[in-house]
C-alpha cells in the first residue's frame, strides 16, 4: 500500500506546537464502537479544562472527528453517549444473527441517512462550520488510477465553508468500503474517499509535532503495560481479512459473510465511477493504517477486565450491558492521566468524579461552555453520523 499526506493541499497546520510542554491541541483516533470510550474520556478533559473545544486546535479521524466536531459544537459529551447508547441498544436488540453481517451496520447507516435529510436545514446559517473553523477532519482520498484503492492519501481538511461541508466530510472521515454503504468509496467534492483510518496517524493529526499535542485512541497499543498486544500489524490485517470479525460473531451467535454489503447509498450521495477505481464490492484498501501510541489509551493506568479478543470483539458489537463501563473506562482513564500528568503540563489536579448515570459532583468554571445553545438539529445529525458501525 503506498500511503502519502496531503500537506499542502489541505487546511491544517493551525497552531503547530511547541516544545514549551503546554498542551496547544489534541487529536483524536478512530473507535469503530467503542466510541463511548472516547466520550467518557472527553468529558473530564473539558470538565478539567485539559481540552477547551471552543478555542483550542483539534483533529480527528472517523469516530474521533465526530467527537471532536460535536463537543467543539456545544454538545456535552455525556449527552453524546446518552444519544449513541439509546441507538446501539436498539440496533443490536434488532440484530439478525443470520444476515452474515455485524450488528448495526446496515440499520445504523439508515440512522445517518434519516438524520442528514431530515434534521439538516441547508438554508440554516453555517454558524458550526463559523464557530469550529480550528477543528480537523481527516479523510482518506484514494487514487483514481489504481483500481486496487491501496494508493492512498490522508487529508485533513479545517477551516471549512459550509455546514454542509462538515457532514460531507464526517461521512468520508468514517466511510468503511462496501460497509458503510454498498459502494467501494465515498463521492466528495469529486473526489473517491474512504475512511481516515485507512491512511492517518496520530502524528498526522498532530501536524507533524506531538510535543505539545494530546494524543487519544481507544484501542490498545502495540506496547502497554497493562494489557496485551492488540493493535499490531497481523491484528489489524486479520480485522481487514474478516478472521476477527467472524471469530467475534461466532462469539455471540452471528455468522460472518465477507462478500455481505452495507445499504445502497441514498440519493444525495451522488455515488459516480471515478477513474480505473472499482464500482462493485467486495472492494477496498487492504488495511488499516496504525495510530501510532498515543498519550491516553485504554489500560494505561486503569486496569481493563477485558481480554485484548474482549475489547476487539466490542468494537464490532455493542453488547448493551458493557456500554456504561466504556464510558464509565473512559473517564477514569482520563482522570489517571491528569493525576499523572499535572506538573508535567501544568494541568490541576482535580478531576471530579462523573459516570455514566449522568451525575455531576464539581465542574471548572473553564469550561462552563454553552452545551445546550447548539444542541439543534445540527448536533442532532452528527449524532447520527456518529452511530455509523464503522467510526
Amino acid at each position: 500500500m503506498q500511503r502519502h499526506l496531503a500537506v499542502g493541499a489541505v487546511l491544517w497546520g493551525i497552531l503547530l506546537g511547541t516544545a514549551s510542554g503546554q498542551l496547544e491541541r489534541y487529536a483524536v483516533a478512530g473507535s469503530a464502537l467503542l466510541l463511548p470510550w472516547y466520550l467518557g474520556a472527553m468529558e473530564v478533559l473539558v470538565e478539567e479544562g485539559v481540552v477547551q473545544p471552543e478555542s483550542m486546535p483539534g483533529a480527528g479521524l472517523s469516530g474521533g472527528a465526530v467527537t471532536a466536531m460535536l463537543t467543539c459544537a456545544g454538545v456535552r459529551p455525556m449527552d453524546q453517549y446518552q444519544l449513541l447508547k439509546g441507538a446501539l441498544v436498539d440496533c443490536y436488540e434488532s440484530w439478525d444473527p443470520t444476515s452474515g453481517m455485524f450488528p448495526c451496520n446496515g440499520q445504523l447507516s439508515s440512522i445517518e441517512y434519516k438524520g442528514f435529510s431530515t434534521l439538516y436545514d441547508p438554508s440554516s446559517i453555517n454558524s458550526i462550520a463559523e464557530k469550529c473553523s480550528h477543528v480537523g477532519i481527516a479523510f482518506t482520498e484514494v487514487d483514481p488510477n489504481d483500481p486496487t484503492m491501496n494508493t492512498l492519501t490522508s487529508t485533513i481538511v479545517a477551516n471549512h465553508s459550509t455546514d454542509e461541508a462538515i457532514l460531507r466530510d464526517l461521512i468520508s472521515s468514517s466511510f468503511i468500503s462496501c460497509s458503510s454503504m454498498s459502494e467501494p468509496y465515498f463521492v466528495n467534492g469529486g473526489m473517491a474517499t474512504v475512511d481516515g483510518g485507512y491512511s492517518t496517524t496520530l502524528s498526522d493529526l498532530c501536524g507533524g509535532n506531538e510535543t505539545s499535542c494530546l494524543t487519544i485512541q481507544v484501542y490498545y497499543p502495540n506496547t502497554t503495560e497493562a494489557g496485551p498486544v492488540c493493535t499490531t500489524q497481523d491484528n489489524v490485517d486479520a480485522a481487514i481479512a474478516g478472521e476477527l470479525v467472524s471469530q467475534c460473531l461466532e462469539v455471540a451467535g452471528g455468522t460472518f459473510n465477507q462478500s455481505a454489503k452495507g445499504p445502497p447509498p441514498p440519493a444525495w450521495a451522488n455515488f459516480t465511477s471515478i477513474g480505473d477505481l472499482p464500482t462493485s464490492c467486495p472492494a477496498g484498501p487492504s488495511t488499516f493504517m496504525p495510530p501510532g501510541e498515543a498519550d491516553i489509551y485504554p489500560g494505561k493506568y486503569i486496569p481493563l477486565n477485558y481480554s485484548c479478543f474482549e475489547w476487539q470483539c466490542m468494537a464490532y458489537i455493542p453488547y448493551p450491558d458493557r456500554l456504561d463501563d466504556l464510558f464509565n473506562l473512559g473517564q477514569e482513564e482520563a482522570r489517571a492521566w491528569i493525576r499523572a500528568n499535572a506538573g508535567i503540563h501544568g494541568l490541576l489536579n482535580n478531576a471530579s468524579s462523573n459516570s455514566a448515570d449522568g451525575s455531576d459532583d464539581t465542574r471548572n468554571e473553564v469550561t462552563s461552555w454553552a452545551y445546550g445553545q447548539t444542541w439543534c438539529g445540527f448536533g442532532a445529525t452528527l449524532v447520527s453520523l456518529a452511530i455509523l458501525i464503522n467510526i
